[in-house]
């Protein structure tokens, strides 16, 4: 590790010092902010002689935890400071309760994560290129007050995970397929690049028909099996966008029962 090396919490004063440094995604933008100004969500920089070179972010659910992000200047690549980064997120993680911390690993990083610490679950994938077919049964509705107990009960029994406060943040525009008081299935379109659950596939292809409109690429895990070979009869095709990896027991996925997931988000 560099001397000089230091790691702080990233102050909202300094985003924008920061933000060069993800290549001027507006979307990461935006999660920067996110992950500064919400409690259950930390950000980290490392400043090496004066310079702020390189940050970090993450966020908690109830015992689950994310390391969201890592950016380092290419100047700083192979100095500790992306180490140094990450551990700092998972001891913030662990102090805020956390028994498990996962992390989407890019394509070429499964190794960096490895080493500390973190073991492989499973892929995701994106999928693109292909056609979609219009929205057809009228069970869909705009997602309303009375069917969020129903979605954060399904989220959680599917995902493993209690996502509660982060899933509240994300309910703008949403929609459930609902049958009387049951929500078999919902879709947050604002979700990262969408998130899609469903107790079935009939429910969960019907949801990814409102998402097409609105997005140029669906990832998924793999093991969404039913999912999978729908996309690919659509002319979808498939690139590998991140390795799950997990510190800890990793919560129960059930990757059959996930139509689009939010990627870099778990």
């Amino acid at each position: 590790m560099h001397p000089s090396i230091t790691i702080s919490p990233l102050l909202p004063t300094e985003v924008d010092t920061a933000y060069p440094l993800c290549a001027d995604e507006p979307a990461l933008h935006g999660q920067l902010l996110w992950h500064v100004y919400t409690p259950d969500a930390h950000a980290v920089k490392a400043v090496v002689d004066g310079e702020l070179c390189a940050f970090a972010y993450a966020h908690a659910h109830a015992t689950t935890g994310w390391v969201r992000e890592v950016f380092v200047h290419p100047g700083h690549f192979g100095t500790g400071v992306g180490t140094a980064l990450v551990q700092a997120l998972v001891q913030w993680l662990v102090a805020r309760g956390t028994t498990a911390q996962g992390v989407v690993a890019a394509p070429g990083t499964e190794h960096f994560f490895a080493r500390l610490g973190f073991v492989p679950e499973l892929e995701l994938l994106g999928y693109s290129g292909g056609r979609f077919k219009q929205a057809q049964y009228d069970e869909v509705v705009s997602l309303e007050p009375q069917h969020l107990l129903g979605v954060l009960h399904l989220d959680r029994k599917v995902c493993g995970e209690d996502r509660s406060t982060w899933l509240r943040e994300h309910l703008y525009l949403g929609n459930v397929w609902a049958e009387g008081t049951q929500v078999r299935g919902f879709l947050l379109p604002l979700a990262g690049r969408g998130l899609i659950v469903a107790d079935a596939p009939l429910v969960g292809l019907e949801l990814q028909r409102w998402l097409w409109p609105v997005q140029h690429e669906l990832v998924l895990p793999v093991g969404a099996v039913q999912a999978h070979a729908h996309l690919l009869d659509l002319g979808h095709t498939t690139r590998p966008v991140g390795l799950r990896m997990w510190r800890g027991p990793a919560p129960l996925l059930h990757p059959e029962r996930v139509f689009a997931w939010p990627q870099g988000w778990g």
